[in-house]
């Protein structure tokens, strides 16, 4: 729907760069009121960075005459932290947006109250140009006062500090506590291209706006190209935000606190999206749904970001964590409700159980590795702030606050969760002030549970233990009696990286099962490193079942007696065991062999019950283990085998892609098929779930002209759905930035098992496959000079450049650790385990009876 009166094409250019500019204007505003707590507008200078010290040593003495602790008082920011010495109250922004020549300028005033007494005002500042500044105090320092009226604090001088992204005013006498002051700043800057801070961004088109309303009176708007707003693909996403307001209105029992949320749509963002406080950013492709182009993995890819980000009106926005290395407390939330809120949108995509493979299964790999970290991370300077976005804050985060949810129950947990926003709304909160709410909603229902004893050893120690229960072997203790061990888990077991000082408090769930039935599941808390306790009606033929839907954050391993049992239940009747509960066997099993804590037969006979599943979790469980021994297994001798054993038949889109990915004939022929009939009848009858499937394999497949017709539908297509699709099978300057991953990842691979010595980077391109998900980026060294960003899972994009060769080096950050240590652990398998893995997989070739074949 388009807005406004028709008039001439001069006045409608200059009314949408208007308005342009005004909802570039409101996304500034937004992002600066976001960080109103932390007293920062983000600035940079280019003036010398050391300019300050010339200044502090007039006024304060040298270095010489002061103790370090002294230093860092009279020189605050020498510290990434802002002192506590002033606390804003209000802010009020006014921005001017250039479009002949984009640039920005603008003034802001700080109302401010001083808490100790200080001549220093800091605030933190990114690449603005600072032009002028002033000070008043007393009745000036009102917001209804005149500016330019008696109370005038003199500033002696103001300078930038670029190394900590801070900006400086130095006053000539000491602001007074219990006194009110107000800080006027001038400023302008350029609109930058590199999508960070207040970017620029090109449509083909100009932008409209589509009006609806949430059915408390929010006023909901979206911003996009005209287009996409008169193809309707606006629609969906308007629809779900009403609902979804209204829904976590009622979860937290908290009324949205604005009185409008607007989407906006732009063509190039750094991330899907960004939560600024009445007006979050899309990129494209996360925001408009084409309903006749679109797959339905896209509907829930978009609709999940839409979820996460409306959720940080109250988890981010509402409530602001008080510092970065508490970043999880908004990020973990977020992606913990995208299948929560999800699941209230569309409860027959039973997102509760995808939660296990697309979240749990995927950052324990990640969170296995010696490399990992604690969920909570210090960080000193603004260099720090970017490696605090990463999987274990996301992921970890979410399965965390899953498993505190479980514990404490619905209600309890969102009493818990209401009295934290309402406590702490409209300021800061840290982690301890959650788990304070938790524990006193906890006793409030009779509970006497420290949630913060509880956490702390989740989010202070990195890794999770691995839960090992066993049948009492010992004459002192009765048949049903099990032993509990804890330990921390690790891939690389044999590498003396485990710490045995780490230990939780896990609450494990354990149920007894037999042929024929299960029996209710019971909570045993897990304090030690070792515990025996009694399981009722446990006997010789009955099968223990520990961590009861994966709830909680830890594996879970057996004596063999044990797998033994519940391998035959799943070959006798798979459905006594829940489907949850299927899907995390088999993640279990192959991960702790994997580790080498369980034999490597355990876990591919457990998988022999797959052809009489028809269930999509266990399958989506079972595809995850299948890749890691597909680029395991590659290229060695006997893959031909492994390769057979494991094609499947077009049950679901989980299996196709399987097929295809592993060379299943008939799955190419099929995609070809499809592609071949787009071209002679140009009409697309290609099924949109699994268009991307086709697209890639396709496309692989077939002559250079297939490409040119892809290619020349890429460009003519409208659809920013089938546009993404399409960008997975080409690669061209013209794709959009944010695809770039995609594209590459479906180009090509290199083999990252060498231990040493170099990779060498195929023309004309390629990627790294790490195995493993991680973020990150690795240093590019000899003789390229670069970055791979690892933003994406088991994938990284570079700068193309031929021919390139990277050391196999311990160099290049956190993110080549992990890589190296993914690489040697698949070294490590290699030499311990695959000799065993072929032997077994030879045997089950030739028993039909275990249920693999062609």
């Amino acid at each position: 729907m388009r807005c406004g009166r028709s008039d001439g094409p001069g006045e409608r250019r200059e009314a949408v760069r208007r308005r342009l500019a005004a909802g570039v204007a409101l996304s500034v505003l937004a992002l600066v009121l976001v960080t109103a707590t932390l007293l920062g507008l983000r600035s940079e200078d280019c003036s010398d960075p050391d300019g300050e010290r010339a200044e502090q040593g007039r006024e304060n003495g040298s270095r010489g005459e002061r103790g370090e602790d002294e230093e860092d008082e009279v020189r605050p920011w020498m510290k990434s932290r802002l002192p506590g010495g002033l606390l804003p109250r209000h802010y009020d922004l006014h921005l001017h947006v250039h479009m002949d020549n984009f640039t920005f300028s603008g003034e802001v005033s700080i109302q401010l109250d001083c808490v100790n007494a200080t001549k220093y005002i800091v605030m933190h500042a990114d690449r603005l140009e600072v032009s002028s500044v002033s000070v008043w105090s007393g009745s000036s320092a009102s917001r209804s006062a005149n500016r330019g009226v008696g109370g005038a604090v003199r500033v002696h001088r103001h300078f930038p500090v670029p190394a900590n992204q801070m900006y400086v005013l130095a006053l000539h006498r000491e602001l007074r506590p219990m006194k009110t002051y107000r800080v006027n700043i001038s400023f302008q800057a350029v609109i930058e291209d590199d999508l960070l801070g207040f970017y620029k961004s090109t449509y083909v088109v100009n932008q409209e706006k589509r009006e609806t309303h949430s059915d408390t009176g929010v006023l909901v708007r979206l911003y996009a190209r005209p287009d996409a707003i008169s193809s309707g693909s606006g629609d969906y996403a308007l629809q779900i935000t009403s609902r979804l307001l209204g829904f976590y209105q009622q979860y937290f029992n908290i009324q949205y606190s604005l009185p409008k949320l607007d989407l906006l749509a732009v063509p190039k963002h750094p991330y899907s999206a960004m939560e600024n406080w009445g007006l979050s950013v899309f990129v494209e492709q996360k925001l408009l749904l084409d309903a006749e182009d679109s797959s339905s993995s896209y509907q829930m890819e978009l609709t999940m970001v839409v979820v996460h980000e409306i959720c940080h009106q109250w988890f981010g926005d509402l409530v602001t964590p008080v510092w970065w290395e508490d970043v999880w407390l908004k990020e973990g939330f977020a992606h913990y409700f995208e299948y929560v809120g999800t699941d209230f949108l569309f409860p027959k995509w039973n997102m509760e159980k995808r939660f296990l493979t697309d979240v749990l299964h995927e950052v324990m790999l990640l969170d296995g590795l010696s490399s990992s970290h604690p969920i909570s991370q210090e960080v000193v300077q603004a260099t720090d702030i970017d490696r605090v976005f990463d999987w274990i804050a996301y992921k970890k985060g979410a399965a965390l606050i899953r498993m505190l949810a479980n514990v404490m129950g619905p209600q309890v947990f969102k009493k818990g969760l209401n009295d934290y926003l309402l406590t702490h709304m409209y300021s800061n909160a840290a982690r301890n002030d959650l788990w304070n709410k938790m524990t006193q909603a906890m006793q409030s229902a009779g509970r006497d549970i420290d949630v913060r004893e509880m956490m702390d050893r989740w989010t202070l120690q990195m890794g999770y233990p691995v839960v090992t229960i066993s049948r009492s072997q010992s004459d002192e203790l009765l048949s049903s009696d099990v032993i509990v061990d804890q330990e921390h888990f690790l891939y690389s077991q044999e590498m003396g990286w485990k710490n045995n000082s780490y230990q939780w408090l896990i609450p494990l769930t354990v149920a007894i099962g037999n042929i024929t039935s299960i029996s209710p599941e019971s909570l045993i808390w897990i304090h030690n490193k070792t515990e025996v306790h009694r399981l009722a009606e446990l006997h010789a033929a009955s099968w223990v079942l520990g961590n009861m839907e994966q709830t909680g954050y830890y594996r879970v391993n057996y004596d063999l007696d044990n797998w033994r049992l519940l391998v035959q239940q799943l070959q006798d009747n798979h459905q006594i065991i829940s489907v949850g509960n299927r899907a995390g066997l088999i993640d279990d099993s192959f991960n702790l062999a994997r580790a080498g804590l369980l034999p490597q037969d355990v876990p591919l006979q457990l998988i022999g019950y797959l052809p009489s599943e028809q269930s999509f979790l266990p399958w989506h469980a079972a595809s995850r283990v299948f890749y890691q021994l597909d680029k395991l297994l590659d290229r060695t001798d006997n893959y031909p085998l492994f390769r057979a054993s494991y094609q499947t038949e077009e049950l679901q889109r989980e299996l196709i892609m399987l097929a295809c990915s592993f060379g299943n004939k008939h799955c190419h022929r099929q995609a070809v098929t499809l592609i071949s009939d787009w071209i002679s009848s140009n009409k697309n009858r290609i099924p949109a779930n699994v268009r991307d499937m086709v697209y890639c394999t396709g496309v692989s497949l077939m002559d250079e002209d297939v490409w040119e017709f892809v290619w020349m539908k890429f460009h003519s297509s409208t659809s920013v759905s089938e546009k993404k699709l399409l960008n997975l099978s080409l690669i061209s300057e013209l794709v959009p930035e944010q695809d770039l991953i995609d594209v590459i990842v479906h180009v090509g691979t290199i083999d990252l098992s060498c231990p040493s010595g170099t990779i060498d980077l195929s023309c004309p391109s390629g990627t790294i496959d790490l195995l493993y998900p991680f973020s990150g980026t690795i240093d590019l060294l000899y003789p390229f000079s670069g970055t791979i960003d690892l933003s994406c899972p088991s994938s990284g994009t570079i700068d193309l450049s031929c021919p390139l060769r990277l050391p196999c080096q311990r160099r290049g950050g956190p993110a080549m650790l992990r890589a190296l240590e993914v690489v040697e652990g698949n070294v490590r398998w290699h030499r311990l385990h695959q000799r065993l893995f072929y032997q077994w997989l030879s045997k089950a070739n030739d028993n039909t009876a275990n249920g693999y074949s062609d």
